[in-house]
């Protein structure tokens, strides 16, 4: 009985073989617009902005009772960045990525001690 299944499976796999594959899908294209995260910034008011380190330097596993002050510094590695200062007097650089994720470094210390904070190394 299996000899007599045999055949017309071998022969059902060997037409099957012979078909073309399914052509290739294309390629996505993204559709989403880069977002001006920069612009986005820039365009908070210094207390939207102060919230907004906030809550960067929080999500970030730090602690911050409060953004004080917040300054544009010299760009790190070509990103944007910024100082942010917390009421208890703590340091903080936030540098923006182009995907818009901010970056919360250990600013370095006013003694001349560049040590960033562990695991924040650019």
């Amino acid at each position: 009985m299996l000899k007599n299944l045999a055949m017309p499976l071998s022969l059902a796999a060997l037409l099957l073989a012979g078909c073309d594959p399914a052509p290739p899908l294309p390629k996505p294209t993204p559709t989403a617009p880069k977002t001006d995260y920069l612009a986005r910034i820039n365009k908070l008011t210094p207390q939207q902005r102060s919230a907004t380190f906030y809550r960067a330097i929080e999500d970030a596993g730090f602690i911050c009772d409060s953004v004080a002050a917040s300054d544009p510094q010299d760009p790190v590695q070509g990103h944007p960045a910024w100082d942010a200062r917390c009421g208890d007097g703590q340091h903080w650089t936030l540098v923006l990525f182009d995907d818009g994720i901010l970056q919360v470094l250990k600013a370095a210390r006013s003694s001349g001690d560049s040590a960033g904070a562990p695991g924040n190394k650019m």
